[in-house]
């Protein structure tokens, strides 16, 4: 069985911990498609990343950008557990 992101149970302990890594697991078709949304999500936002000179605040934008990609890759990470099965 591949090791599960440890944020998932992130503050739990005991039984807690040991039910919702069980539901995480056997939530294989929710969980696949909503990772599926997220890596659409990161392309869409890649495709919209490229920078546009001509906008005043295009740094603004940029960095704004930038750190949804960031945090869409770090919400993916989460679902590394998947593509081991």
């Amino acid at each position: 069985m591949s090791n599960l992101n440890t944020r998932w149970t992130k503050g739990l302990q005991g039984e807690k911990k040991e039910n919702l890594e069980k539901l995480v697991r056997n939530s294989h078709i929710v969980l696949s498609r909503l990772k599926t949304i997220l890596e659409e999500d990161l392309d869409a936002l890649q495709k919209v990343g490229e920078v546009d000179y001509e906008k005043p605040s295009w740094a603004f934008h940029q960095a704004h950008t930038n750190g949804k990609q960031d945090y869409a890759r770090q919400m993916l990470r989460l679902f590394e557990f998947l593509e081991r099965k």
